[in-house]
């Protein structure tokens, strides 16, 4: 069986970070960071990562934008694709200026896998 392709997951709770490895997790290795610092480490040890998700609002009770210096750090180095998942228009739509290529939005996940599914079928994981 060929290696999969890997899947950085950017996600605060563990609960969605297991929802989208249920609905993604047959075509790629999911690897799952739960904050920014471990999202730059493991992104810097998976130079491989084919494919970056990115929430909003990483921090706990915290409002303020963690997650778009994240992404256009990120982004600085990253060629392949980002997908916001925000749960928040104003997010999804922060992480689009700041170098993610589409969104999903985080209420409707099965968005995310047909949406994947369209990447795949247009050939951007070949």
């Amino acid at each position: 069986m060929a290696n999969k392709r890997k899947m950085l997951v950017i996600e605060n709770d563990p609960d969605w970070q297991n929802i989208i490895a249920d609905i993604v997790g047959d075509s790629f290795k999911i690897i799952q960071a739960l904050d920014p610092i471990n999202a730059i480490k493991l992104y810097e040890s998976n130079p491989d990562v084919t494919i970056i998700l990115m929430a909003g609002y990483l921090f706990e009770d915290n409002e303020e934008d963690d997650t778009t210096p994240l992404t256009e750090l990120i982004r600085e180095k990253f060629s392949g694709i980002m997908i916001a998942i925000s749960s928040s228009k104003h997010m999804n739509n922060k992480l689009l200026k700041a170098g993610c290529n589409y969104f999903c939005a985080k209420d409707y996940p099965f968005d995310l896998g047909a949406l994947i599914q369209k990447l795949f079928d247009d050939g951007e994981f070949l």
